[in-house]
């Protein structure tokens, strides 16, 4: 096996770098895909919601099981609502000699129970996106070392002196190109190298 035109052409079509192009727009249209949009409809949900909400604010005597269809729409919000409303403890007044319901209290804070784990990272499952600046580094790096090991296997310094010089210089472009690649990916990410 010839590495040293493996090297050359590797080097000359740009494989590493378009391998990479390939990667980071698969990412990109899964971050569009199952992230951004679902992002927005997500939000415009949870505006509605809000909205609704803020609207019986004034209200007096509402009803806690009135709302269970505010939350019908989505699984989680429905869970959570459920889990809180079982904390409402009921103040009962009697009327025309019959004990009704007058209002309820909440006995624990709903930030307990509406988390953002459950409100966002849940229904977006975040944790591959979380996840995503190392995977990109991890796939970086492994292109790097690749590019490394295919110029220094094509690098022979006890072969023919013509090709010695072209087997070096192969090398330090493909070098450079990757040093290159890294402090334009540091830069981008707010790394400063200098």
């Amino acid at each position: 096996m010839d590495w040293f035109k493996i090297a050359q052409f590797v080097q000359e079509y740009y494989v590493f770098p378009i391998l990479v192009s390939i990667f980071l727009i698969f990412i990109l249209i899964r971050f569009i895909l199952n992230y951004f949009i679902p992002a927005h409809v997500l939000s415009n949900k949870l505006s509605k919601l809000t909205d609704e909400l803020d609207s019986l604010d004034g209200s007096s005597n509402i009803d806690k099981d009135l709302l269970d269809a505010s939350f019908e729409d989505t699984l989680y919000l429905k869970q959570a609502w459920l889990n809180y409303k079982k904390t409402f403890h009921d103040i009962h007044d009697v009327r025309d000699g019959e004990s009704v319901i007058d209002h309820s209290r909440a006995t624990v804070p709903s930030e307990v129970f509406f988390t953002e784990s459950i409100i966002i990272d849940t229904p977006l499952k975040v944790d591959f996106y979380k996840h995503l600046p190392g995977m990109i580094t991890g796939v970086g790096i492994i292109v790097t070392f690749a590019g490394l090991l295919i110029g220094l296997l094509a690098f022979d310094p006890a072969g023919n002196p013509d090709n010695v010089q072209d087997s070096l210089t192969l090398l330090l472009k493909g070098v450079g190109g990757l040093y290159g690649f890294w402090i334009g990916y540091f830069h981008s990410h707010g790394y400063y190298v200098f």
